[in-house]
């Protein structure tokens, strides 16, 4: 426009696109009111490049706007667009707008995908909508879509948060059924949703199933196990745990501690409290001396180097000295053959 060449369709779609991957909303909205004055009509690529340019900005009610003119200029919006429109209500914390978008979309006959699955997947687990997070799941299935092990987190941790620990085994055992090997974030929500309702059987039969499908449990997993025996008289288990922890390379921390003091303050069981707390003393000390023998051999690793290095740079000197003596005999002895002929 500056220099007074009419800019086409193609040259729009462009600087849209740019604005969305540069989060210039303001400018996309005046690309699309110039293509209107233009006479162009604004399509779908357009529109989703405006929506996403809103989300960096926290301009959601302007791309909630957008998806309303959309409609009123009969430009069916795709599910690029809504994904864009909800990325922008869920990262101004509006979950609630979000999810009643998400149920519009599927209104509108839009099928989501995994980008719209998983953007509802986590703001129901940042925000504990459990229920809607189970929803969210058997619309997934209905809909073919196949979750990765980050929905899947998303909506046990949702449950975890909810306090829905029948749930969230149930979702286990449906991910086992269906071939779905979960993951050690999926099995610590679990278990932390178990820890919740101190079902502690159930926690360590999680656990155990970890070992059979060679998933690693980390801290996390161990202290969630642990807090499930809160209020009960399996001290032995607990320690145990802590046991299996340290096998396993897996040292206590502060929660790990208050975990085991949990299950000591049950009737009948705070005085082996002592016991337990001279136990998970023992496997500091095994920490530090772990740590200590992994330092020790790294320093002696690092000589061993250096000592190496040294010998090759004494082996390569000799080597190059050995050549150059060769080289002036070789030279020498040419030279005194010269001197003797005639």
């Amino acid at each position: 426009q500056k220099y007074q060449v009419t800019p086409n369709g193609f040259t729009y779609f462009l600087a849209a696109t740019a604005c969305g991957k540069v989060g210039e909303w303001e400018i996309a909205f005046e690309i699309i009111k110039d293509m209107r004055e233009s006479g162009y009509i604004p399509g779908i690529e357009v529109y989703t490049s405006a929506i996403s340019a809103c989300k960096d900005d926290g301009a959601w009610e302007q791309a909630s706007s957008l998806l309303t003119e959309m409609k009123s200029r009969n430009v069916e919006p795709t599910v690029e667009c809504y994904n864009a429109a909800i990325s922008t209500l869920i990262k101004n914390s509006l979950w609630k707008t979000a999810i009643t978008l998400y149920e519009d979309m599927k209104s509108d006959g839009i099928i989501p995908d995994k980008i719209t699955y998983g953007s509802v997947a986590s703001t129901c687990m940042k925000e504990g909508q459990w229920e809607e997070a189970l929803s969210l799941l058997e619309s997934a299935k209905a809909s073919g879509v196949t979750l990765t092990n980050v929905e899947y987190s998303a909506i046990l941790t949702a449950c975890e948060r909810g306090c829905q620990w029948q749930e969230a085994l149930n979702i286990i055992r449906e991910m086992r059924k269906e071939g779905i090997k979960a993951c050690v974030v999926c099995y610590t929500a679990a278990i932390r949703a178990l820890a919740t309702a101190r079902k502690w059987e159930e926690a360590l039969s999680l656990l155990r199933e970890m070992e059979e499908v060679n998933i690693k449990g980390n801290i996390t997993t161990y202290n969630a196990v642990i807090l499930s025996l809160s209020g009960s008289d399996e001290i032995q288990f607990a320690l145990n745990i802590v046991e299996e922890m340290a096998r396993n390379g897996i040292y206590p921390n502060g929660k790990t501690i208050e975990a085991v003091k949990s299950v000591c303050e049950a009737p009948n069981t705070f005085k082996d409290f002592k016991h337990v707390l001279m136990q998970m003393q023992q496997v500091a000390r095994w920490k530090q001396q772990s740590l200590i023998r992994k330092e020790n051999k790294r320093k002696r690793k690092a000589k061993d180097l250096i000592r190496n290095a040294e010998r090759e740079r004494y082996r390569k000197a000799k080597a190059e000295e050995e050549a150059r003596m060769g080289l002036i005999m070789s030279l020498w002895s040419t030279r005194s053959t010269d001197s003797k002929k005639p």
